[in-house]
């Protein structure tokens, strides 16, 4: 159980970090373009 806790905790946390960088991405350019 303990085995199975782990990574699934960290297959969550991987998939935040990738959707996090995406998103600050997009506003970062888009701001860009307005200013």
């Amino acid at each position: 159980m303990k085995g199975r806790s782990r990574p699934s905790y960290a297959w969550p946390t991987a998939r935040q970090e990738r959707t996090q960088g995406l998103n600050v991405d997009k506003p970062r350019p888009e701001e860009g373009v307005k200013g």
